[in-house]
């Protein structure tokens, strides 16, 4: 995050956190939803990030159940940013958020999957060649890198709607959803 935003968020705690444990099998993922990330300008650039992610199949392998985690954000409690800042200033706090979360779980040995692309690493070693991730312990594959419909899984576990931003279109709220993998 940068300074603006550390700033921005002085005091904001009081985010939404949602939390559903629901069977592997409701997950709905397709090739399709992986093959969104083609649009995003740093498609190939992460090795978190398709085209070197794993599909969701071969990430879970036979784990059965999975506690979804959402951390939802109304922009208007950002109301002291410029509009153009707030959806960014959102989603970096939001994931930020949700990655200190999931590297918990992490750490008490679940298999763990977050939003957006990792940021283990300032520069992924793949942008200058490198094939292997320096920082396993650290990194995190999306639950869209893996092909999973977030838009599906927010409404079956929280009857929540993604918001979308589009020109002329401001989203009131910002979410970051993530997951935990594991056996009963």
């Amino acid at each position: 995050m940068t300074k603006l935003d550390k700033a921005a968020f002085q005091g904001i705690k009081d985010f939404e956190r949602h939390e559903a444990t629901i069977p592997v099998s409701h997950f709905d993922f397709r090739m399709q939803f992986k093959d969104n990330c083609l649009n995003c300008p740093e498609y190939g650039k992460n090795l978190s990030c398709p085209p070197h992610s794993p599909g969701f199949k071969d990430f879970i392998g036979g784990l059965e159940q999975a506690k979804v985690i959402c951390l939802r954000l109304s922009l208007d409690k950002l109301g002291h940013l410029p509009v153009e800042r707030r959806a960014r200033a959102a989603h970096d706090m939001l994931s930020s958020s949700l990655t200190d979360i999931l590297l918990k779980e992490r750490r008490a040995g679940y298999l763990i999957a977050g939003a957006g692309a990792c940021n283990a690493c300032r520069e992924c070693p793949l942008e200058k060649g490198g094939r292997v991730c320096v920082k396993p312990e650290e990194q995190i594959f999306s639950l869209e890198s893996l092909g999973v419909n977030i838009s599906s899984l927010l409404e079956k576990c929280f009857h929540l709607k993604l918001e979308w931003l589009k020109l002329h279109h401001e989203a009131r709220h910002i979410c970051a959803v993530g997951a935990l993998f594991f056996n009963r």
